[in-house]
């Protein structure tokens, strides 16, 4: 588990809007791990690795091709750079042509030594979110700023996240920027996807806190989205982002969630859980969204 977690982090490194899944990977055969997230940007980056430890590290990947489709037809693929840490090396591609909501993004990528692998997903419609207000409220006796977004859904869109940025104070009086968790105990929309249904007083996070839910309470309807941060004298403004997912990004958050949560298998105890992928061949995930956001609220 340590070691998954460790490779999380490794990939998640290499875009700071993209969160990384990967199952377990210690035991069977080499398989080529991928990892590529398209939204509207012109670039799709493609993280790849060898999804096998050996002696405490993974062997480097040599590509033999790769490529990415666009509604069948190719983009321009252009080589990143090579990473090593932590044991493990990572190959990064970078996928450059017009993308727009709809559209179906296949990956295909081969190697040497290992079974050539596949993946699609479709980029969503954009979100229709609103900032309505923000007040400020005291909770279980803590004081929160409670953001209140509307959400207009869109038939298409079946699945969303929530994420609050924050632009914080650090030690040289400069301004910096960090994801922060949310307090959802009182938003049903949000509450839904912990784990207190197992009433067994695990953690309820959400993973790179994306907070994940879907439109099953509001579907082709309006909602309303409250978001509630713990105040904090450092925090200067808000940025709130609402991404439409994929099934597949959805899947691999929800995934993520899972392991993140199940303090029982720290203790080698009963919930042990599967994590999602959609690499045919491989391990991994391609997976798309789209986001709106606020704009900084003071």
């Amino acid at each position: 588990m340590k070691y998954i977690l460790l490779l999380f982090a490794v990939l998640l490194a290499s875009c700071k809007d993209n969160i990384y899944s990967e199952p377990q990977l210690n035991k069977g055969k080499e398989k080529l791990v991928v990892y590529a997230f398209p939204s509207t940007n012109d670039s799709i980056f493609i993280d790849i690795c060898i999804g096998k430890v050996k002696n405490g590290k993974t062997n480097k990947p040599v590509i033999k091709s790769i490529e990415c489709l666009v509604n069948g037809k190719e983009d321009k693929i252009i080589y990143k750079d090579d990473s090593y840490e932590n044991g493990i090396y990572k190959t990064c591609f970078c996928a450059v042509g017009k993308h727009t909501p709809g559209d179906t993004i296949t990956i295909n990528v081969s190697a040497e030594g290992v079974l050539s692998v596949s993946g699609t997903t479709i980029i969503p419609q954009k979100p229709k979110a609103e900032y309505e207000n923000m007040d400020t409220i005291s909770y279980k006796g803590d004081t929160y700023n409670r953001i209140l977004l509307n959400i207009h859904d869109n038939k298409s869109i079946e699945y969303y996240a929530a994420r609050v940025v924050c632009a914080v104070d650090n030690d040289n009086d400069q301004e910096k920027y960090e994801t922060v968790e949310l307090e959802v105990d009182n938003e049903p929309l949000l509450k839904k996807y912990t784990s207190t249904k197992f009433n067994f007083e695990a953690s309820n996070s959400f993973y790179g806190n994306m907070y994940i839910f879907d439109d099953e309470t509001f579907r082709n309807s309006l909602t309303s989205l409250h978001l509630y941060v713990m105040q904090q004298p450092r925090y200067n403004a808000f940025n709130t982002k609402i991404y439409s997912l994929s099934k597949e990004y959805f899947n691999m958050l929800r995934s993520l969630n899972n392991i993140q949560n199940n303090d029982f298998g720290k203790y080698g105890m009963a919930f042990i859980y599967s994590t999602y992928s959609n690499v045919e061949n491989g391990y991994g995930c391609i997976a798309a969204y789209n986001v709106k956001e606020s704009g900084w609220i003071k």
